[in-house]
């Protein structure tokens, strides 16, 4: 009788031990695990600039050749707005032609100076 007892408190310590085990390794590898966002936070300027790009090359996609240049001023007077808000200066100029736009980008902060030039083909 005493041996099958001697096993069931050899199986539960064994079973502590292996538990206390994985939990401590959760512990050190726990740190290294996580993902550290903090640089999107740190260079939001760049971020804001690209999806600023991006955006003006969809309201030229998602546009016709009668809403274009409305579409254009309304984007670049709201992401005017949304960059002073956040202390930037942005300027945005563009050129409809028959077949694309052109664009010159600029952004402006107390980190950065960011700028860029590119053609949107109309779709």
């Amino acid at each position: 009788m005493r041996s099958s007892l001697g096993k069931g408190q050899f199986y539960l310590l064994t079973a502590v031990v292996i538990v206390g085990f994985f939990f401590l390794m959760s512990k050190y590898i726990n740190p290294y695990s996580f993902i550290d966002s903090s640089q999107a936070v740190i260079d939001d300027e760049i971020f804001f600039f690209n999806n600023l790009r991006n955006q003006a090359e969809r309201v030229v996609k998602l546009s016709n050749d009668t809403t274009l240049a409305p579409n254009l001023e309304s984007f670049s007077d709201i992401a005017d707005e949304v960059a002073q808000e956040k202390h930037y200066i942005f300027s945005m100029n563009y050129t409809v032609r028959p077949s694309d736009v052109d664009f010159v980008m600029a952004l402006v902060s107390e980190k950065y100076s960011l700028d860029s030039s590119f053609t949107v083909v109309k779709p």
